[in-house]
């Protein structure tokens, strides 16, 4: 009965370390009926959001930070803290599963739908200059390694 209630204990713990990596594919939809498709990496509280598009580039929130990379230049990457409401969404993406449905802040809303307790299904960023829905399509638990948010060198995710 002890070495059932260990092993339980032991296991109850170790799973709470490991961390949620979370890969999704993701199309944006804008007002106008534009559309961008990409991927998002999430690793404990770095994320990858990385459009598909050459001509666009690749957005990484580590240590709260937030960096965009071109994708077809990976060496010019620029830090982009000063975009309140980018950085709002990634806060929002860090902190799941503990979000709300909805954000209020100066000038704009974000509204969350919940794909049960696994990730976000879609957000909708809706303000006078912006009206946007992000759908997260395809999400799975993955084996994502750190290397993949780090700006120096920038390494190419593929998905297996």
């Amino acid at each position: 009965m002890k070495k059932l209630l260990l092993c339980t204990l032991i296991f109850s713990l170790h799973s709470n370390l490991i961390a949620k990596k979370i890969y999704c594919q993701f199309e944006e939809v804008y007002q106008n009926g534009e559309t961008q498709q990409g991927q998002i990496l999430l690793f404990d509280e770095k994320l990858r959001y990385e459009y598909f598009d050459e001509n666009l580039f690749t957005l990484l929130f580590v240590n709260e930070n937030l960096f965009q990379i071109e994708n077809k230049k990976p060496h010019r990457t620029k830090l982009v803290n000063n975009y309140p409401i980018i950085n709002d969404l990634f806060l929002i993406y860090s902190k799941f599963p503990d979000i709300k449905k909805s954000y209020k802040q100066d000038g704009y809303e974000i509204l969350v739908d919940k794909h049960s307790s696994f990730f976000i299904k879609r957000l909708a960023v809706k303000s006078k200059q912006l009206n946007l829905s992000i759908h997260f399509l395809e999400c799975e638990e993955k084996i994502i390694q750190k290397k993949y948010f780090n700006f120096n060198p920038f390494i190419d995710y593929v998905p297996s």
